[in-house]
């Protein structure tokens, strides 16, 4: 072999050449595009203001004066209740709620570990209520209600009013989960969704574990060693017992808490 070349060479026995390895250029990043803001525009000309809560649930609004002219519409029937709260929970809250067979939503009062029950007549301050049900299911309830009154957590006709809302299709007590809180600007549609906790089910059971130890067995027990006192006085035990009394007595207040 007379010569040869490192890419080729004109002997057929020569190395093939290589072609040239092409390096991509690097990608140029793709800006995100911004979340659009949720829609507040209505459907209902009677409102100027709609926000779905969830894929179930609509608030329809308008502020006429002093009051509230609202709309709650409730695909697949069932109930749905708006509250204003001070704590983002239902209890010691001004919940209306309207049930599916009921003739117009009502002012309920909602106590801790309590199913809600209606306020009293002179309570019932609502006006322009009526509860309508159609053909596939669904359920509107209306209602027009006093932005101030005694006694009530006001709706702020500017600012932020904290509500609560849950919509089921079995009893008041009973939502599957399907509940929420926002902080709402009645006067604008700006509004922030507040985060729930979960109630911890498996925290439920431990603390019911703990209540039955400190009730069904510390608490006998500190009563049989508080009646041993004399006993153990006259056998030199006195420090014992009370250091025991004193144990279970604390234990039995310490483990239901």
């Amino acid at each position: 072999m007379d010569s040869c070349t490192l890419f080729g060479s004109d002997d057929a026995t020569s190395a093939p050449t290589v072609a040239p390895v092409e390096i991509p250029e690097s990608p140029v990043p793709v800006p995100t595009a911004e979340a659009e803001p949720v829609s507040c525009d209505s459907d209902d000309p009677d409102f100027d203001f709609a926000l779905a809560l969830d894929g179930s649930l609509t608030f329809y609004w308008r502020l006429v004066g002093d009051t509230i002219q609202a709309r709650l519409f409730k695909r697949g029937g069932g109930y749905a209740a708006i509250a204003a709260s001070n704590d983002e929970f239902m209890p010691n809250s001004d919940a209306i709620i309207g049930i599916e067979n009921a003739d117009a939503p009502s002012k309920y009062e909602i106590t801790p570990r309590t199913t809600p029950s209606e306020r009293r007549d002179s309570e019932q301050t609502l006006t322009e209520t009526s509860t309508t049900s159609s053909p596939n299911g669904d359920v509107d309830y209306r209602f027009t209600k006093l932005l101030v009154e005694d006694g009530e957590i006001p709706l702020k006709a500017e600012g932020e009013t904290l509500f609560i809302w849950a919509h089921g299709s079995g009893g008041l007590s009973f939502h599957d989960g399907n509940r929420g809180a926002l902080a709402l600007d009645l006067n604008s549609c700006v509004f922030t969704e507040i985060s729930l906790k979960a109630v911890n089910s498996q925290a439920i059971k431990i603390h019911g574990i703990l209540m039955i130890t400190a009730w069904s067995f510390c608490a006998p027990l500190g009563i049989l060693f508080a009646r041993l006192k004399h006993f153990c006085l006259n056998h030199g035990l006195f420090k014992a017992w009370l250091y025991c009394h004193a144990f279970l007595q604390a234990t039995m207040l310490v483990l239901p808490a």
